[in-house]
């Protein structure tokens, strides 16, 4: 097993994140859905909707890829696009009500998930743990 002292710092992160996206893609895949089919129904939930650019930015995929996840999830009903009222060069995509059934659907496996990771750490290290990374990522540009 790969430990702290195997790797640098972006490699034991590079691996771990592999390893919990790994994990969580094979739950949500048995519950008939995607990681990025999530992450993007669980950035539309507010309600607000979101540029395409921006869902490519949050996924960290090329927006081609985005298009084609996007395309998807429209021909499955769970988000809609609209013009953006104020930049008609804009596509704004926004979650459709079988989305959001979708998300609240999803919403607890996501949920055992993090509570399963809780459970594998220490009291306190995962939101320790949490505060720090957030942090750096704020860093780092």
């Amino acid at each position: 097993m790969i430990g702290p002292d195997d790797v640098e710092l972006t490699g034991l992160l590079g691996y771990l994140q592999r390893r919990l996206s790994d994990r969580l893609t094979r739950k949500l895949a048995a519950a008939g859905s995607s990681l990025n089919e999530w992450r993007v129904l669980a950035q539309l939930v507010d309600g607000g909707g979101s540029a395409m650019r921006d869902v490519a930015t949050s996924l960290d995929v090329p927006a081609s890829t985005a298009t084609k996840l996007i395309d998807a999830m429209v021909a499955a009903n769970l988000v809609y696009r609209r013009g953006d009222e104020n930049d008609g060069r804009r596509v704004v995509v926004h979650l459709a009500p079988r989305g959001r059934v979708a998300y609240e659907r999803l919403s607890p496996l996501l949920q055992a998930e993090q509570e399963e990771l809780t459970a594998l750490t220490d009291d306190g290290d995962l939101e320790q743990l949490t505060r720090l990374l957030t942090r750096l990522s704020q860093k780092v540009s």
